[in-house]
């Protein structure tokens, strides 16, 4: 809703509507889309893959090396002959040999998972050309997309920036842009897994990669912390606050939170986590916080517990209903209220048993608030 320039994208309730006659087809929607339910239909993120990693061969089998992409539209590719025409008459220096241009409909259509696979299969670097007539919307999104992959890159233990931006309103401006940077070296060897269309599975494969032969590459349990509003990272659980009421579970879009199977407790998936924040908003004790980031290692790819307590049972029963310290609570909050003066202990009781016990004692009329002197008198119409 925030990237998109033409208001085509607003709130319904639970969901979003796109009114597609307001709709530009930029895909910037796309690529800010933490989950992947917002897709771009063409190019969809496989056959992208394969023009990206169809280039990059190219590129390295006619004797290139390390190729950076230049990401551009229709009018940057404009702009790219104005400035060879520019370079042949000696009045500009033109493309650097390792740039290479990728024409795509819209520069905001490509997202981190498009530029983190494109690092993985042999890019050098990543740049993405726009204009004056490029939303501040769409720049805005790109600079984050740029900031999020080179704080990644860095905690990984590269030094240099490998995406930015450049805008440019001219041809010196431009021709000076390009050459401005050094020819480097690519980060890793090229990868050759196929870009998947779900989005979390091209991301998971392109950091693996990165990782695995990255400076860092010995750490196997390493965490990189991100910019506030990064979609990785992992829940900080309270948990002297939590309850396991499991709100949160509840509320999670993405199954990174889920209940323990056997035992009470709360189970995270970080790699599942795309920092939604519904988890906080809907805990009751705000006994949740976010802490954005990424990990590598297994850790991160497995669940893990975050929030155990041991089952409390029935006090006259004996069956489970409940959590040790969702009753305390309980007790705490509700133990003096009116409905349960002088019958504490039917917060110790299962629902069955506490309705038992109710109607056992003969002061069902006042568990429901009706005072004895409200009752009708025998032959008193109700």
């Amino acid at each position: 809703i925030d990237v998109c320039s033409t208001r085509a994208i607003a709130a319904a309730g639970d969901h979003v509507r796109v009114e597609p006659y307001l709709c530009m087809g930029c895909g910037a929607c796309a690529s800010v889309c933490p989950t992947g339910a917002m897709t771009y239909a063409a190019p969809s993120m496989p056959d992208l893959g394969q023009r990206v990693r169809a280039m990059l061969g190219a590129f390295a089998r006619a004797g290139g090396k390390a190729p950076a992409l230049l990401i551009t539209e229709a009018r940057g590719m404009q702009r790219l002959s104005d400035l060879g025409a520019a370079a042949r008459t000696q009045q500009a220096r033109g493309l650097p040999a390792s740039l290479v241009p990728l024409e795509v409909l819209h520069v905001a259509s490509v997202g981190p998972d498009a530029s983190l696979a494109a690092l993985a299969a042999g890019a050098s670097r990543i740049r993405f050309l726009v204009d004056e007539k490029t939303a501040p919307t769409y720049i805005n999104a790109i600079r984050e997309h740029a900031e999020l992959i080179n704080t990644i890159v860095a905690g990984l233990g590269w030094s240099e920036d490998v995406v930015d931006v450049i805008e440019a309103h001219d041809i010196v401006a431009l021709d000076n842009a390009l050459n401005a940077q050094p020819n480097a070296p690519a980060l890793v060897p090229a990868a050759q897994f196929a870009w998947q269309a779900v989005k979390r599975a091209t991301l998971g494969m392109a950091l693996e990669h990165l990782h695995r032969h990255s400076p860092h590459a010995s750490q196997t349990e390493l965490v990189v912390d991100l910019p506030a509003g990064a979609p990785f990272g992992t829940v900080a659980v309270d948990a002297s606050a939590c309850t396991l009421c499991m709100s949160c579970v509840g509320q999670c879009p993405t199954n990174a939170l889920a209940a323990g199977q056997d035992t009470p407790a709360l189970k995270f998936f970080e790699a599942n986590c795309v920092q939604c924040g519904l988890c906080a908003s809907s805990c009751p004790e705000d006994a949740i916080t976010l802490k954005p980031r990424i990990a590598f290692g297994a850790s991160a790819r497995s669940a893990r517990t975050v929030a155990q307590t041991r089952p409390y049972e029935c006090i006259r029963c004996h069956k489970p209903f409940g959590t040790a310290r969702m009753i305390e609570a309980m007790l705490a909050k509700l133990g003096s209220h009116a409905v349960f003066s002088g019958a504490i202990d039917r917060l110790r009781m299962c629902a069955d048993c506490r309705v038992i016990d109710v109607f056992s004692s003969g002061d069902e009329a006042r568990v429901i608030g009706v005072g004895e002197s409200t009752l009708p008198k025998q032959g008193e119409p109700s």
